[in-house]
């Protein structure tokens, strides 16, 4: 399993966007948490294999709603000893 730090930058605070990326989760085999940072981005630490981790992405993609708009994903494989088994929305 592996461990991915993906940042979501655009429209992706105060409009619902962490329900939706743990709403994703459930979908598929994909654990972590996911929270707002203070520059207007979501950081989402994901383990999974790296198919499961691909279609988790391509699904938070879909926005449920207009007012959802990303305009840049970044993601970057890390290293962390921490073995999620569920996934969270971080307050």
């Amino acid at each position: 399993m592996k461990t991915y730090e993906i940042l979501f930058t655009g429209q992706v605070q105060g409009v619902g966007f962490r329900f939706h990326v743990q709403e994703c989760s459930r979908h598929l085999p994909v654990y972590g948490t996911v929270r707002n940072l203070s520059d207007g981005r979501v950081k989402v630490i994901a383990q999974g294999d790296q198919g499961s981790i691909r279609e988790f992405i391509r699904l938070i993609k879909i926005p449920r709603h207009r007012m959802m708009k990303i305009k840049q994903v970044e993601v970057h494989e890390i290293e962390l000893a921490k073995q999620y088994h569920d996934f969270r929305i971080i307050y």
